[in-house]
């Protein structure tokens, strides 16, 4: 395998590290600034330390910075994000940990034996390496660079190299407990794997019913869309055949100007559902599809024409809902994207949008396309209903999370978070509860951008 496939392999791993943690990037950044330096207080009543932890400790508080605020780091850091939560939990979870564990076994006095707290702290530090990283490979190889880095650090500090090792202390911080630490590895490896298996089984099965809902309903739609489409050439020569034998006096049935126009306007509306029928099945295969879109698939297109043509295709109810949609364009700019892809994002959006204004029974729903005051290139969709609720705000982006009490299988959101990814985006909910929702879709920033005339709909 050659160096720079090695190298996309391990950005995989991470980008897929960062979007299973990054919901709880700032806690864990919480934890390690707070409590970290407090644990020095702790470890003071309960266990001799041979060196001063408190140094240690801040050194931890401060790699826990940058999760603290990861929304605010520079540019630079946030378009890497990924490496910079790896690098940071590494810092702060094997090498720290390890630190402690090692530096205590070598500064102890000879022939004196290790405290196990060290070890215990340590393993509790492995477990959560394995967790955050949700991956057994990536831990591993984080679990090993910490480790070596850790031993070519403390078998170069004076004060071992004025007294010597204490060989023994060593042993008891890493020969006799180091099966204990491959056996965590191991296990929490393969408590990851189980997760995603079952993870790919439920969307496998999504994907499995989508495909039998299509294959099952296309053939009776495109007949029922045939027949409407006949009906609806012969109707208006059969409204005005009857218009003509009721006006030369004929016995006819009594049939009302109202009837009349909806039998007109009726085959219209058949075809309407028909179409929103095979636009929620082609949504529904789209959503389950675990694979991110191709490069292959990807255009240059201008957003402006895919918000008007998801404003347009979209199979709205009725007038009304329609009504309640407003789209502007401030700044327009174009995108290396597949525009059908990006036509169901927006479709996902609206329909949420859609269903949680009229829930609330007020309210509006509108999209903007503008580049902000960072100079990123962004569409905006708002609404104005119940919002969401903030246990399920962390979570919405997660596959079958659903924040809509039974409406929705909780795959729409996903399918949108993987298809901003997949082109160099990324999508931010903010959210209020009982006032309203923001989408923000951020597009890369060397998006060819254009400023256009104001359009408003």
């Amino acid at each position: 395998m050659s160096p720079s496939s090695l190298s996309q392999d391990f950005r995989a791993l991470a980008q897929r590290s960062w979007r299973y943690s990054h919901r709880h990037a700032k806690v864990f950044g919480a934890i390690v600034v707070l409590v970290a330096p407090l644990a020095t207080i702790v470890e003071s009543w309960v266990v001799t330390s041979h060196i001063d932890a408190l140094y240690v400790r801040v050194m931890m508080g401060c790699f826990g910075l940058p999760l603290l605020f990861h929304d605010r780091l520079p540019r630079l850091f946030q378009e890497n994000i990924d490496l910079v939560w790896l690098t940071t939990v590494a810092l702060v979870l094997p090498f720290s940990f390890g630190l402690l564990l090692t530096a205590n076994a070598a500064y102890s006095p000879p022939d004196s034996s290790l405290s196990p707290i060290w070890v215990y702290q340590y393993l509790v530090a492995l477990f959560i390496l394995i967790q955050v990283t949700n991956s057994g490979v990536l831990a591993a190889m984080l679990w090993v660079i910490s480790t070596a880095l850790v031993f070519a650090i403390c078998l170069n500090l004076p004060q071992v190299n004025a007294q010597g090792l204490n060989a023994e202390a060593l042993m008891d911080a890493w020969l006799y407990p180091f099966p204990v630490y491959l056996t965590v590895l191991i296990i929490g490896s393969i408590t990851n794997r189980n997760v995603h298996a079952v993870q790919a089984e439920q969307l496998r099965a999504a994907s499995a019913i989508g495909s039998n809902i299509a294959h099952e309903l296309r053939t009776p739609l495109a007949s029922i869309g045939l027949q409407s489409n006949a009906a609806a050439l012969l109707m208006p020569k059969l409204v005005q055949s009857y218009k003509q034998a009721e006006s030369h006096g004929l016995a006819l049935p009594a049939v009302s100007h109202e009837q009349l126009t909806r039998v007109q306007t009726g085959m219209d509306m058949i075809q309407g559902e028909v179409r929103y029928a095979n636009t929620i099945i082609n949504m529904l295969l789209l959503n389950t599809s675990e694979t991110p879109p191709s490069p292959a698939s990807f255009q240059s297109v201008r957003v402006s024409e895919v918000v008007r043509e998801a404003v347009d295709r979209f199979p709205f109810n009725n007038s009304n809902e329609r009504k309640l949609l407003h789209h502007e364009v401030r700044t327009d700019f174009s995108i290396l994207a597949p525009p059908p892809l990006m036509v169901h994002v927006l479709f996902n959006l609206i329909k949420n949008g859609l269903f949680y204004v009229q829930r609330s029974g007020s309210g509006s729903l509108s999209i903007l396309v503008d580049i902000d005051e960072d100079q990123q290139p962004v569409v905006v969709v708002t609404d104005t209903g119940t919002g969401i609720p903030s246990n399920l705000q962390p979570h919405i982006f997660d596959r079958f999370v659903s924040a809509g009490d039974g409406q929705g299988a909780g795959i729409g959101l996903s399918f949108c978070k993987m298809v901003m990814e997949s082109i160099g985006g990324e999508i931010l909910c903010d959210s209020r509860e009982g006032q309203y929702t923001t989408f923000r879709l951020l597009f890369p920033r060397h998006a060819a951008s254009e400023n256009s005339k104001c359009v408003r709909r």
